[in-house]
């Protein structure tokens, strides 16, 4: 026979009292273990790269280097972008844009990875094999 009570069982009030600390870790971890964020980040690497490539027409490997991958943000010229032999007649570009650098990039993809095993990966194993596993 059907009634419009719950049973004594089912507490759904149980869920709206408060968040437990795993919701509030769930929710804190959840946006950096983002697969846009993984793909942003990848995306933005290539673009780093292809940048510096180009740079390395008027400047010194080891300079590049330095500058991509020892500061947080990069100030690139819009001049590095035309290099001469490709574009001859704008060699007179004035201005900069800044965009983050191959470390910055490097330790976001950490921090995402992390997260995300963190957030979707459980530990099935038990006893003898979980200690060979981590070993």
């Amino acid at each position: 026979m059907a009634t419009n009570t719950l049973p004594a069982g089912s507490d759904k009030t149980a869920r709206s009292e408060g968040l437990t600390p795993t919701d509030i870790a769930t929710a804190i971890i959840a946006p950096l273990a983002s697969l846009k964020l993984t793909v942003f980040l990848l995306v933005t690497a290539i673009a780093v790269v292809f940048i510096a490539t180009l740079q390395q027409a008027s400047m010194d490997m080891w300079s590049v280097k330095n500058m991509h991958y020892d500061n947080w943000f990069v100030k690139i010229s819009f001049q590095d972008l035309l290099i001469e032999r490709w574009f001859p007649d704008y060699q007179n570009i004035p201005g900069d844009f800044r965009m983050p650098s191959g470390k910055l990039i490097i330790y976001a993809l950490i921090v995402n990875l992390v997260a995300a095993h963190v957030l979707r990966f459980r530990i099935k194993a038990k006893g003898i094999k979980l200690g060979l596993g981590v070993v």
